[in-house]
């Protein structure tokens, strides 16, 4: 039997409880949840997006830029599930080639949105940090919309091939981890965990979220992240959202 992909073995296990909370972000525009079933369907419709529309194919390249909100989470778990690999790099001159690069809105970002930070990507996707996930509204010529290109794709997805199990998924600086290195990698917790972190979405940091999401879910807790700075900056702040969300770990 084709062994499934890691978005497979991290979200199918959840898919009884699919109104559970899976990620819960509070950003400048507020707080947004996204249950089992919704990350799911945005997962799903990332890699349709990726294969269906745009026609990549397992071992392909995609640059993600780091970026607030809470969509990181499924364009990462979208581009591994059509076996995707993604480099997570903010550097000036990323890495490249690409066949597809996510940038953050300038409207909600300090960098990125230009041409020169795409990686010469043949697509560039702009995404927005909105809690809804409103389309940007600063797009250049080349560019397209993240939310509008993704939300037409449906909500369901099946790989028409699954990937090599060797392939690499996440690049990290010089380094290129497969799905069992990000498994083993990630913490685990004999219990669901509540996790709560105030780091962005940066691949090469300690307890990065990209690791925390993936181990959360595959112990079947939920990931609190904070990264408004009015919240990261006071600690009365963040103890009184460990109460409300019922936090059992910081990292």
């Amino acid at each position: 039997m084709p062994t499934p992909t890691l978005t497979q073995r991290l979200l199918e296990p959840l898919a009884a409880d699919p109104h559970l909370p899976r990620l819960v972000h509070y950003g400048p525009g507020g707080r947004a949840e996204l249950s089992t079933a919704t990350l799911t369907n945005w997962s799903a419709k990332v890699a349709g997006l990726l294969t269906d529309e745009l026609g990549l194919d397992p071992g392909d390249r995609a640059l993600l830029r780091p970026m607030p909100g809470w969509l990181p989470a499924p364009i990462l778990l979208g581009c591994w599930w059509a076996g995707v690999t993604v480099r997570i790099d903010d550097s000036p001159e990323p890495a490249g080639p690409f066949a597809i690069a996510f940038l953050p809105d300038p409207a909600g970002a300090a960098a990125g949105g230009d041409a020169e930070t795409d990686g010469d990507a043949d697509e560039v996707l702009v995404v927005s940090a909105h809690p809804l996930a409103l389309p940007s509204q600063q797009l250049l010529p080349h560019q397209r919309d993240f939310s509008t290109a993704v939300l037409a794709q449906s909500d369901q997805y099946r790989p028409f091939r699954l990937p090599d199990p060797a392939e690499v998924l996440l690049e990290t600086g010089s380094a290129g981890l497969t799905a069992d290195h990000l498994l083993a990698a990630a913490p685990h917790w004999d219990a669901p965990p509540r996790v709560l972190t105030t780091s962005g979405w940066d691949a090469a940091a300690a307890n990065s979220p990209v690791e925390l999401l993936i181990g959360v879910l595959a112990s079947s807790g939920t990931l609190v992240q904070a990264t408004d700075p009015a919240l990261t900056s006071d600690p009365a702040a963040l103890d009184r959202i460990a109460d409300d969300e019922n936090i059992t770990d910081r990292a």
